[in-house]
């Protein structure tokens, strides 16, 4: 039979319990089977799909800026202005550079630096249409766009890529607008670094696919002052050796994922959630495969990360999500560690900070550490510290005003090992607590 420990306050001060094995027919709220459906398998989170598709092959005009800095003045090109037929390559800023500041810039493909240095800014409500856009294409290239003002636009009818072997660095600012049908890539294959920053209210970058910040090389989004970006689903550090860095910062600044959100999938992810900013998605997840890193800081009143589903810290690689001073995080179920070889740590740490779940599991099949201090909370229907066999599961509620809160049931080793620690005022209310299992 199923042994309780009944407490309004906190449980055992200062000391560690560790749960052996007994029999549990089922949770209080979130029954046994259905929590073990939910736990991620490792090939539940699905690798970005990056095909890219192609246009039609078209000849190229080349930009040579030999009369002013208008790209509507044929004799800045090679063979007069670019048609929707053609591809334009922007590979010099000399003796000018290239602007769009009107309405009807059109091309096939354009590439800001192909093989050399290309400067690209679109301005004063101008207008670029294409199939293809690349900034810093081939090894070696650099590529810089600013898309400035309300108005002024680039739109992709497929991909748009920042860093394609190159280096590519675009600035959205001041409600200017980058938008694309296929996926975004920043920092898209091995050696490539991409940098965009989307500054100011008004100014957004709309992927109606996937956006990979370090697909296989470098990528570093930075979404502030009300800046906003949305796609299907994102990803950080998408394969082996990549390195993907995404901050929002500010209040209004957003990253809104209609689907999943996964931060470290076989490279290494970081994302920043400061001052206000807000990023949302379907499932969460860090540290997705075998030898990922995840990382995620949400710091400060008004940050927040809402995952309407569930959230895996550590999945199959390691996960580390912090949660500071008023930050808050919510999802569905949470998991701490998830699979086997995984590492989960979460600490939410300071008054107001939260993370708000329906059930939780610190150790799945994995290492799970929470750790819950200086007034931070956390609550969720059904806990468990250590799932499954052979996994461990820790968690220390430590300080006045930290608080566990489960309303369901707190299960402390379920088939695995599991520690709780409560002390200098943390506090577990209203909790029903299996302390151990006999077998």
């Amino acid at each position: 039979m199923s042994y309780f420990v009944a407490s309004e306050g906190a449980l055992e001060t200062g000391a560690a319990v560790v749960g052996r094995k007994r029999s549990i027919s089922r949770f209080a709220a979130l029954t046994l089977a259905a929590l073990s459906r939910r736990l991620l398998g490792t090939s539940s989170m699905v690798a970005l799909g990056l095909v890219l598709a192609t246009s039609t092959p078209s000849r190229a005009i080349d930009w040579t800026g030999g009369t002013s800095t208008d790209w509507f003045t044929a004799t800045n090109w090679s063979a007069g202005v670019p048609t929707s037929a053609v591809d334009a390559n922007i590979d010099t800023v000399a003796p000018n550079a290239t602007v769009v500041g009107a309405a009807g810039a059109q091309a096939n493909t354009v590439f800001v630096g192909i093989s050399g240095t290309g400067t690209l800014t679109i301005q004063s409500g101008g207008n670029l249409s294409d199939f293809n856009g690349y900034v810093g294409f081939n090894a070696g290239s650099t590529g810089t766009a600013t898309i400035d003002g309300a108005g002024s636009a680039w739109t992709a009818s497929n991909l748009f890529a920042v860093g394609y072997y190159g280096t590519g660095t675009l600035t959205i600012q001041n409600g200017g607008t980058v938008s694309n049908t296929n996926i975004g890539l920043i920092g898209s294959n091995v050696g490539s670094t991409g940098t965009v920053t989307v500054d100011g209210a008004g100014s957004a970058w709309t992927n109606s696919t996937n956006l990979a910040v370090g697909n296989s090389g470098t990528g570093t989004l930075t979404i502030r002052n009300g800046g906003t970006v949305s796609s299907a689903s994102g990803v950080l550090g998408q394969n082996f050796g990549s390195t993907g860095t995404v901050t929002v910062d500010g209040a209004g600044s957003s990253w809104t994922n209609s689907s999943d959100l996964e931060v470290g999938y076989v490279g290494a992810g970081t994302l920043t959630i400061r001052n206000g900013g807000k990023v949302s998605n379907v499932t969460g997840g860090l540290g997705i495969n075998t030898g990922s890193t995840g990382t995620v800081t949400v710091d400060g009143v008004g940050s927040s990360w809402t995952n309407s589903g569930d959230l895996s810290v550590g999945n199959s690689g390691t996960g580390t999500l912090t949660i500071r001073n008023g930050g808050t995080v919510s999802s569905n179920t949470g998991y701490l560690g998830n699979n086997v070889g995984s590492t989960g740590t979460v600490t939410v740490d300071g008054a107001g900070s939260s993370w708000t779940n329906s059930g939780l599991v610190v150790g799945g099949s994995g290492t799970g550490t929470l750790a819950i201090r200086n007034g931070g909370k956390v609550s969720n229907v059904t806990g468990v510290l250590g799932f499954n066999a052979g996994s461990t599961g820790a968690a220390t509620v430590d300080g006045v005003g930290s608080a566990w809160t489960n309303s369901g049931s707190l299960f402390v080793g379920y088939s695995g090992a599991g520690t709780l620690t409560i002390q200098n005022g943390g506090t577990l209310p209203r909790l029903l607590f299996d302390r151990h299992r006999d077998g």
